[in-house]
């Protein structure tokens, strides 16, 4: 049956996510806005968009379950939502060093279409340089639309280019670099109360603006944790409310440990408060949570409407995108992430996989 519907699909990429796109742009009331965030979405894809999806991806990118190299997500918090996009740069070779020229390239795109701020990153660049087999991923960007405000854009880089063991020396070689040397020390005394072999450094991104609120932040894996664990780690960020991270989990995961599949915790820092995360992100991929995307989806409802945030985007945008029946099975609600921000407003952004292959991988 699956298979059957792959088969329905638009042949290539770039047709098969620009059907969906479209989709959620109007969701999001951004109709006016369609050219543009199709034009991004293009060029996010220039080298391979026209590829035709089979069964195996060119590249085992990070972003999906199945490896498709791009996820679209909604932002919910109480005002407008937020559309955005990750997408893994990739070109011909399809090898660490191709995709990091591609992700260059991209950079450069954005800066003379966008005035997107390069300055940090070529602080920290050859830092980030994919010099080890290993590395997962060289560069990925993420893009946001909001409907009335300017359109921004940030890049995830990966600790463990250099090899997993280099991955703390890196981010504190680059937050030094940034003239946040204080926020290594906040990141540092968390490492301090972590198990080295349950968690992990693993993304470093840098929002490419020159705005005084332009964001450094640092994402750990966690292997296996509890929501005790992690109430203990989000108390030194600003935004931090006693009890959010464990009403949270239970609500969507249904558990507090978290220990089906790593989740994610990230930190923001700024300019001007270094020494202090501005705000701490939890992130649950959420597939083994639930026996299918049915039960989920009515966990994220029933989250939201409990939390007084607008359901009907969520529930719109999880029909858009679904490509089979949502009791079938799990894996089109990829990750969930919950936040507040700096005046404690609740931010809630979900995930959606495409589902571009045949079947999902661990």
């Amino acid at each position: 049956m699956y298979a059957e519907q792959i088969a329905l699909k638009p042949s290539m990429y770039l047709e098969y996510g620009s059907e969906k796109l479209r989709s959620l742009i109007n969701i999001c009331g951004m109709s006016h806005k369609t050219s543009e965030i199709i034009q991004v979405f293009q060029q996010m894809t220039s080298f391979w968009g026209h590829n035709i999806i089979q069964d195996k991806p060119l590249w085992l990118s990070g972003i999906a379950d199945d490896h498709t190299p791009f996820e679209f997500s909604v932002a919910i918090d109480g005002e407008e939502p937020e559309l955005r996009i990750l997408c893994e740069s990739q070109q011909e070779g399809f090898n660490l060093i191709s995709n990091w020229r591609a992700g260059m390239r991209f950079n450069y795109w954005l800066m003379e279409n966008y005035d997107a701020s390069l300055t940090r990153l070529n602080q920290v660049s050859d830092l980030f340089f994919p010099d080890d087999e290993s590395a997962h991923f060289a560069m990925w960007h993420g893009a946001c639309f909001l409907p009335n405000q300017k359109s921004e854009f940030k890049i995830y880089l990966n600790p463990q280019a250099q090899g997993k063991e280099k991955a703390n020396d890196l981010i504190e070689e680059a937050l030094k670099r940034l003239g946040l040397k204080e926020s290594w020390l906040a990141v540092e005394a968390v490492l301090k109360e972590q198990y080295p072999s349950k968690n992990e450094i693993q993304y470093f991104s840098l929002d490419l603006s020159e705005k005084p609120e332009a964001r450094v932040k640092i994402y750990w894996r966690h292997h296996d944790i509890t929501t005790d664990e992690l109430e203990k780690m989000y108390s030194i960020a600003r935004n931090y409310v006693p009890g959010d991270i464990t009403e949270f989990c239970q609500a969507i995961a249904g558990t507090t440990r978290l220990s089906k599949r790593p989740i994610f915790s990230c930190f923001s820092f700024i300019e001007g408060n270094a020494s202090t995360p501005n705000t701490a992100t939890i992130q649950i991929p959420l597939t083994p949570y639930a026996a299918n995307d049915a039960i989920m989806g009515d966990r994220i409802h029933n989250y939201l409407i409990e939390k007084n945030l607008p359901s009907t985007i969520y529930d719109r945008s999880i029909k858009a995108v679904a490509t089979r029946p949502l009791r079938e099975r799990s894996g089109i609600h990829s990750c969930i992430s919950f936040r507040r921000d700096e005046q404690q407003k609740l931010r809630v952004t979900v995930y959606l996989a495409l589902e571009s292959h045949p079947f999902l991988t661990d």
